[in-house]
């Protein structure tokens, strides 16, 4: 006596709709998985973009404390060091510092008496450079041992001083800005911070 079989094959059209199916699942899980691994980067970049900010925040404090420090126990002011590098923030002052927000398209190219505070705690001109893919964040340039100033990746400092010129005291203001193109972004990223500093005067 022959038993008949009960089981059978898939058709084609199952096969079609089971690889439809993957292939939809497999797209949705890439798609999930690189928008996380660019989260991921964009927070990091930030983040290294921040201690940048405030490598600049803590130079500017150091040099503005040792002016303070000549200014109040050296009767003839003479500035050396660290101290002498606070009447150069005064000395490219602008009015007023760039306004620059986040609907603006590019970052710039250029910005009034730009500078930055170099690890060697010198002040020194900003002269911005484009993005380039191996310096995919805001930071700045040194040579390969790390000695020279070789320019600013896309940060910057701007000195504004007061314009109510009292006796006796006054402040400076600093806008520190960076600017760069993130992963998978159409439109810059910006960041920046503000910091004003009283300064003591003779007159």
């Amino acid at each position: 006596m022959q038993l008949k079989s009960t089981q059978r094959g898939d058709t084609i059209i199952e096969v079609f709709i089971a690889f439809a199916l993957f292939g939809a699942i497999t797209v949705i899980i890439m798609s999930i998985m690189n928008r996380a691994i660019v989260s991921a980067q964009r927070a990091l970049e930030i983040n290294l973009v921040r201690q940048q900010i405030d490598s600049q925040v803590a130079a500017i404090q150091y040099i503005h404390k040792s002016y303070v420090s000549v200014f109040e126990r050296n009767k003839y002011r003479t500035l050396s060091g660290a101290a002498a590098e606070w009447p150069k923030f005064k000395a490219i002052a602008v009015p007023k510092a760039l306004d620059f927000g986040a609907n603006d398209a590019n970052c710039p190219a250029s910005v009034p008496s730009a500078f930055v505070v170099t690890s060697a705690g010198k002040l020194q001109t900003a002269h911005l450079k484009t993005a380039a893919s191996d310096v995919p964040y805001s930071k700045l340039l040194y040579s390969t041992d790390g000695s020279t100033y070789m320019g600013s990746q896309g940060i910057w400092v701007q000195s504004v001083t007061s314009d109510d010129e009292q006796p006796g005291v006054g402040y400076v203001d600093f806008h520190i800005r960076a600017c760069w193109i993130g992963p998978s972004s159409e439109r810059p990223i910006n960041i920046g911070t503000i910091v004003r500093l009283h300064e003591p005067r003779d007159y």
